[in-house]
């Protein structure tokens, strides 16, 4: 399987974009939201991120220590909603999909510009730990889709024969009469 294409909706849940092992192009909308792992994964872009869209936040990510409360706190208007990467092996180039909220709660949706992994060939100086964090995206988007890794979701809470209720055992209260007008 190789992903070519991963959007996270506004939903919380996945757009894969992949060709199969027979070779098939296939785009699915998953309807289950995505695991915690895979928006860590999203989320270890943004650095990446706001430095090819040349974001003011940029000159001051401190890279020795990249998931930092520091950089967390000074990049916490920028997200990443999703990656294109085409290309073979040593040839793929990505694009990142991300959004800037303004100081006026507006949404300023950004894309960088198709940026390379390889070393010898692109100019830009993180290209390698871009490439390691792009697969561990995709990565976690193939076990979405194979493995069905998705968050646990739960719909509903079953009071009834629960051990553990704290009102399992309460009673109706007893009848409280009119309030008498003053």
């Amino acid at each position: 399987m190789k992903i070519s294409k991963v959007k996270l909706n506004n939903g919380g849940t996945l757009e894969v974009a992949f060709v199969d092992d027979d070779g098939n192009d296939v785009s699915l909308k998953g309807k289950n939201p995505v695991h915690e792992d895979f928006k860590e994964r999203l989320n270890a872009l943004i650095p990446y991120f706001a430095e090819l869209t040349e974001q003011r936040e940029a000159p001051m990510i401190d890279w020795n220590d990249i998931e930092s409360i520091e950089n967390e706190d000074l990049l916490h208007r920028i997200s990443v909603t999703g990656v294109s990467v085409k290309g073979f092996d040593d040839d793929r180039q990505c694009v990142i999909t991300g959004k800037r909220t303004l100081s006026t709660s507006k949404v300023l949706n950004l894309n960088t510009p198709l940026t390379g992994f390889n070393i010898d060939t692109e100019s830009y100086e993180r290209c390698e730990d871009l490439r390691d964090v792009v697969d561990a995206l995709m990565y976690e988007a193939k076990l979405y889709v194979v493995e069905k890794k998705w968050a646990v979701v739960q719909k509903e809470i079953d009071f009834d024969g629960n051990a553990d209720d704290p009102f399992a055992e309460a009673q109706a209260t007893a009848e409280v009469p009119e309030a008498v007008p003053a």
